[in-house]
Formats: C-alpha cells, sequence, structure tokens
C-alpha cells in the first residue's frame, strides 16, 4: 500500500450523510408576483423547473436564481434581492432565446434554495413539485451567509424555537442578527425578533452560520444509511432514530406510513405499499403509526422490518424485480417540523419467498447458524463524526464531508470474523468448488483463472485480524498497530533526514526516535442485534436470513499516537457477501 495514501487518510481523520431511489411525495410552493424565496426539500422529478415556469405562465418568470457558493465568504448582504447572471456565486435561468443563452441553471435540485423572480400584479398560485422524499440535510458553509431552508411543517416555526439546538447560528443580537428574510420586493428583512417571526415551509432564508455545522433541525432523523429505509431485494431489518435535541422543549411526534405517489415516466414503478413490521415486545408487529414522548434531549430508536411474502399478495399487478414503496411521515404534534422518509424494498422475481429455503428474507425466518454468513465480505465504513478536543473534550462532532474506508472481512465455517488488509478471489484449475479465497497472492494457485482483489488502501501490511467469534451479529473489535518503523507509516520518510528514523551515519535507530507508533482500535456493531431492538443480548443476537447476505450497523475508531490526546471517529458501516468459502491462510 502506498503510504500517501495511508499517511493521507490518518491526517484527514484528524482534521475531519444517499441513494439514488427513493419514494415519492408532492410539495406545494407557493410563489406570487415579485421576489419568492424557495426550499425544496423533496428531490424534483426531471422537468420541475418547466412545470412551475408553465403553471406560473411562460411570460410571468423573470428569472430563477439558485445559490451556489463554494470557497469566499460573504460577511454582508450586499443587494442580493438582484443577483447578475455573471456573479459566479448564482446558477440562473433566464426565459427566451436571448437572455436564455446566458442561462447556467438548467433543472431543480433537492435540498436547494432558489430566488423566483415573477412579474409584478402576477396572481398567487400553489405549484405542485413530484419529487422523491429524502432525509432533511443542509450543506452549511461555515463562517458566512446560507440561504438555506428546513423540513418546516405546514403551521411554520419560530427562528428562535428552529435555530436553538445549533449553537453555530447566534440570533441573540437583536437589529444585528445575521438571519434574513426576504420579502416581494427583494429587500431583506432582519429576524430581530426570532421568537416572534416566523419561519414557514418551504421558505429560503439567509443565515450566518458561525463555524462547521451539519445541524438540520430541532428533530433529527437517521435511517439506513443515510438514505432512508431502502430494504432492496436482500436487507430484511434496518433501524431508525428519532432524537429530539432541544435543550428546553419536549416533543409528541407521530410516525406514520404512508402510500408513496405515482412514479413519473422513465422512473422506478410503485408496484405497492412496503408490508412494514416494528420490533416491539421481543415480537414483531405490523407497523402502520406510533406516537413518541421525547422530553429534551431525549431519542428513540426502533428495528423495522419487511415481510416479502406479503408482497406476494399483490404479484398481478407487480413486474419483474417489483420495487414497493412507501412513506414514513414524521411529524410534531404542532405541525411545525414534517420530515418524509422513504421506504422501499424489492421482491425478485427469480427469488422464492415463500418456501423460505432458497431466499428466506423475511423477518419471520431466522437462519439457525452463524456459518450461513462464511465467506467474504466487502463494503465501506463511512465516518461522519470526530472529537475536538481543543473544543469539547470527549464529545464526537459531525464533520461537513464524510470520509470512507473500505472493508474487507471475511466470516469462517465456525464464526470467526477477520478484518483483512487484503483477499485474493479465484478459479482453481480443477476444482469443483468455484471460486477460492486467499489471504496472500502468494497463495494463488499456478494456473487458476478469474483472479481478483479485494483490498482496503487505509489498512497496513498485516495478517487477518480476528474481530470476533459469533460471526457478523452484536459487537465486534479488534486492534491494528503500526509499528514506528512500517514504511506506511505517517511519521516516516524515506529520505529527508529528519524523519528517516536514521542517525547521522544513516543507521536505523534501535527504537522511535523520528517516528512513532501508531494503534487503531476498531469497533464494529452489527444493527438488529444486541441493543438495537430484536430481542438478542448483547453479542448474541440472531442472524436474520438477510444477515447471511447483507449487514450494516455503526462504526467507530480511536486512534492513537498521532498526537498527544487519541482522535475518536465514528459513523456506520455495511457490508455484503461477495464470495462463499473458508480463507485460505497457508500452503498445505
Amino acid at each position: 500500500m502506498n503510504g500517501r495514501v495511508f499517511g493521507l487518510w490518518l491526517a484527514a481523520l484528524a482534521a475531519a450523510c444517499a441513494g439514488a431511489r427513493a419514494q415519492w411525495v408532492v410539495q406545494e410552493v407557493e410563489v406570487h408576483g415579485g421576489w419568492n424565496a424557495v426550499h425544496l426539500q423533496v428531490e424534483p422529478e426531471k422537468g420541475a423547473l418547466e412545470k412551475l415556469v408553465e403553471v406560473v405562465g411562460a411570460g410571468n418568470v423573470e428569472g430563477i436564481w439558485r445559490w451556489d457558493k463554494r470557497f469566499a465568504s460573504a460577511e454582508f448582504v450586499v443587494d442580493e434581492g438582484t443577483p447578475l447572471a455573471r456573479d459566479p456565486h448564482w446558477k440562473v435561468w433566464y426565459p427566451g432565446e436571448e437572455l436564455g443563452a446566458l442561462s447556467t441553471l438548467g433543472e431543480f435540485s433537492g435540498g436547494q434554495c432558489y430566488l423566483v423572480k415573477v412579474k409584478e400584479g402576477t396572481e398567487a398560485k400553489a405549484v405542485a413539485i413530484k419529487g422523491k422524499a429524502r432525509l432533511p440535510r443542509v450543506e452549511w458553509y461555515p463562517n458566512a451567509l446560507n440561504l438555506v431552508g428546513g423540513a418546516i411543517g405546514e403551521k411554520g416555526v419560530s427562528f428562535e424555537e428552529w435555530f436553538e439546538a445549533d449553537s453555530a447560528v447566534d440570533l441573540s443580537k437583536g437589529y444585528d442578527n445575521h438571519a434574513w428574510q426576504i420579502a416581494a420586493d427583494g429587500s431583506e428583512r432582519v429576524v430581530a425578533r426570532p421568537s416572534a417571526q416566523k419561519w414557514s415551509s418551504g421558505e429560503a432564508a439567509w443565515v450566518r452560520c458561525n463555524g462547521a455545522s451539519a445541524y438540520a433541525g430541532p428533530l433529527a432523523v437517521a435511517a439506513g444509511n443515510g438514505s432512508g429505509l431502502d430494504f432492496g431485494g436482500t436487507r430484511a431489518k434496518m433501524v431508525l432514530s428519532v432524537a429530539n435535541l432541544s435543550g428546553s422543549r419536549s416533543r409528541k411526534v407521530e410516525l406514520r406510513l404512508a402510500a408513496s405517489e405515482e412514479a413519473p415516466q422513465g422512473e422506478e414503478q410503485v408496484a405497492g405499499a412496503v408490508p412494514l413490521y416494528l420490533a416491539e415486545g421481543g415480537g414483531w408487529k405490523a407497523f402502520s403509526a406510533k406516537t413518541l414522548e421525547l422530553a429534551p434531549g431525549e431519542s428513540w430508536s426502533g428495528t423495522f422490518g419487511v415481510h416479502r411474502e406479503d408482497m406476494q399478495w399483490r404479484e398481478e399487478s407487480a413486474v419483474t424485480n417489483s420495487s414497493y414503496q412507501s412513506v414514513l411521515r414524521v411529524r410534531d404534534a404542532e405541525g411545525k417540523i414534517a420530515i418524509d422518509v422513504p421506504v422501499r424494498a424489492v421482491r425478485e422475481a427469480s427469488a422464492d419467498y415463500g418456501s423460505g429455503a432458497a431466499a428466506p428474507q423475511s423477518v419471520h425466518e431466522v437462519a439457525a447458524e452463524v456459518h450461513a454468513q462464511a465467506g467474504l465480505w466487502t463494503g465501506t465504513a463511512r465516518l461522519t463524526a470526530v472529537d475536538c478536543p481543543s473544543y469539547r473534550p470527549g464529545e464526537a462532532l459531525p464533520v461537513r464531508h464524510p470520509a470512507e474506508l473500505r472493508l474487507v472481512v471475511h466470516v469462517g465455517g465456525d464464526g470467526t470474523v477477520r478484518l483483512l488488509k487484503e483477499a485474493w478471489v479465484a478459479e482453481a484449475a480443477g476444482a469443483e468448488g468455484g471460486l477460492a479465497v486467499y489471504a496472500r497472492r502468494e497463495l494463488v494457485p499456478a494456473g487458476a483463472s478469474n483472479v481478483w482483489r479485494a483490498s482496503s488502501a487505509t489498512l497496513p501490511g498485516m495478517a487477518p485480524l480476528a474481530l470476533g467469534t459469533n460471526g457478523l451479529a452484536g459487537a465486534l473489535s479488534g486492534t491494528v498497530e503500526l509499528a514506528y518503523d512500517d514504511p506506511v507509516n505517517p511519521f516516516l520518510h524515506r529520505y529527508h533526514p529528519l524523519f528517516d528514523n536514521k542517525d547521522g551515519q544513516f543507521q536505523p535507530y534501535d527504537g522511535p526516535v523520528e517516528s512513532r507508533g501508531v494503534v487503531r482500535k476498531i469497533s464494529l456493531r452489527v444493527a438488529g442485534s444486541g441493543d438495537e431492538g430484536d430481542g438478542g443480548d448483547e453479542g448474541d443476537g440472531d442472524v436474520t436470513a438477510d444477515g447471511a447476505r447483507a449487514v450494516q450497523g455503526t462504526y467507530e475508531e480511536t486512534l492513537a499516537g498521532l498526537r498527544a490526546q487519541e482522535i475518536r471517529v465514528a459513523g456506520s458501516f455495511a457490508l455484503e457477501k461477495v464470495v462463499e468459502g473458508e480463507l485460505v491462510e497457508s500452503e498445505e
């Protein structure tokens, strides 16, 4: 492995949440004469921009701008009501052939904010924009103004209540507050009374962010890998969590399963509703709705499952590899917060879900033996938080751009789980079993065909590392040690005389003089087992049929040796089995 790659990755950790498929909802956008500040929570269908222009009237829309601020910081609002077509911080759409040639904006994008200029005197109209449901996510630019919106309910919410849990937004300065609402005449109205001024659903506003932030509202919803409850064709269980981030307000929250809108032409069609279940009382119950009472700072997590056998009831209206889709609506009782979680599950035409033999992918069918997972697994750990001892000791803070690590794992027939630097897969000549898995390249038999490698660039050269003995379930952990004289140690330089760990005669020191060792303590917790809500004991959770093919969970790592304090990072991981078979670690 290249030492530069490993070193850069460690540096990123020291410094340091989307799928293409989702379920369909409709967002109504109110447009009137003058300037409109619009926030799109949905991921709009193709042609949504043209639809808005058509509904309002082709001759009535004078321009549409999207704030596209990347690098430079804006300390003050300077006539943002009349952005220029050539301003590098704006993407713009103009009507007509002449002005249209200046356009740099072609489509609406989900989660983005737009300024829509409509001819004065035009009648107000509600434009229904169909789009894919998406979890709230705001890309804040630190120490700068941001044009942002939120997952705000139909009754609106005060600016004070919305931002009370975000330390990066300061609304305590009255008329000096760095937050503005945009009026129909294009002027900015400072949010001087944040407790009284309301933020409406679908409205964008200028807000200054002081420092880094990943804040998306006072109610945080996390599901799956960040894109929602997408069970695909293999997963049986996924975890959804809801957290009340407020330090002073209790919230009553309702979760309700709703039908998806019909998908537009050219998109994955909706075969029916997802037969969703919730793990409760040691068993599974069909889910339709649930009410939560969350105290300040309290969170709730639930394990949801899908019963694919139910999908066969709609077989007459389904197609090959049918996609069943729903929307899990998360609403607070006061109508201030509205979050839509996409829910999706696939019924594969080739799978016999009813027999429980070849592909038993149901929360009601449990594989009894861990060795069903035996084989090579690959996947990714997505790091979304890192601690900052200089600011908040012991607390992992969200990162602006998550880092991703490659994971290569093997599960033995006896349930032993090993983390690998690399694995070689080959079809040995004359072998009846087809593919075999090898721990090193030199173990691959001469004459083997179809040889390929799975590897992780963020691990040093090492022997397979044992993480656990009960398969991919519960808590798994292990320690990776990078010696002070390892060629990929980030403190070691092959040629630099001050960082080569050699004396004046270029002889290696006996110990770590100019470099130091690095220790990585890696922990993975598989979702759906132990304390994840399926009733299993820690480390002894049942392995579902889905768990024989794909698992996911939380990832944590502590690094010692990079600086005086340890570095702790956290995030999520997902693994899928790619090859059956035992791992060959030595020559027979």
